[in-house]
């Protein structure tokens, strides 16, 4: 009798460990899942931020350049020989 109820309390708590382990591991899967959804919205956020910069950068590139080309045009509008 008493190696009986030695075996049926060994029993339950190994039941209490496999369902103790088993949340954990639920829990620490989601924590892992949303930490990873949040590094990709940061990852995305600075990927498109980035852009931005990027993309003014060669707005100012391309705009300096245009009024390079229009100071030249003026000047060779108003020089001499295209006047004639």
């Amino acid at each position: 009798m008493i190696g009986l109820k030695l075996s049926k309390n060994g029993f339950m708590l190994l039941i209490v460990i496999a369902a103790v382990a088993i949340i954990l591991s639920i829990l620490s899967h989601r924590y892992f899942a949303v930490s990873s959804d949040e590094i990709v919205d940061i990852a995305t956020e600075e990927i498109r931020s980035n852009a931005k910069f990027q993309a003014y950068d060669l707005y100012k590139i391309l705009a300096n350049r245009l009024e390079s080309m229009t100071i030249l045009l003026q000047t060779l509008a108003d020089s001499p020989a295209i006047q004639n």
